[in-house]
């Protein structure tokens, strides 16, 4: 069940799921990614499928723009589903967080920042994330 919204144009069935951790297996004819990710790279994604009539990640291939593709390192080591279920669910918690950070709160450079929870992933992330908009002062509280 989805509940129904303007940004709901899913025809079902569908396939849902929008972040993912893979591999390169094939780009389209257009794609520049072969220079930046060759056949076979490990990367993390945020596709947003599920809400523009695209298939989402729960399928056994998707698709991604280049702008949505971060590298994971190969010095990266994933040992168990709990570790790759970790690092799948990251590119989505740095989108919503930076969009936080750069649309709902609009941080501008010398502009002090409260981050509560600090120690959550998504605290996390928006300590690391605020310190690239260079504000004043970052005051950090945790539990």
């Amino acid at each position: 069940y989805k509940r129904q919204d303007p940004a709901s144009i899913n025809v079902f069935p569908f396939i849902r799921g929008n972040e993912c951790i893979g591999t390169i297996e094939g780009y389209s004819k257009f794609s520049a990614a072969p220079l930046q990710y060759p056949l076979g790279h490990r990367v993390a994604a945020i596709c947003i499928g599920a809400d523009n009539g695209m298939p989402g990640v729960y399928a056994e291939f998707t698709c991604a723009s280049i702008e949505n593709l971060r590298p994971i390192p190969p010095t990266l080591t994933l040992s168990s589903k709990a570790s790759v279920a970790k690092l799948a669910a990251l590119p989505e918690i740095l989108r919503a967080t930076n969009g936080a950070l750069t649309k709902g709160l609009n941080v501008r450079p010398g502009e002090h920042l409260l981050v509560r929870g600090a120690l959550s992933s998504i605290g996390l992330c928006a300590l690391y994330l605020a310190k690239k908009l260079h504000p004043g002062r970052i005051v950090a509280t945790a539990k």
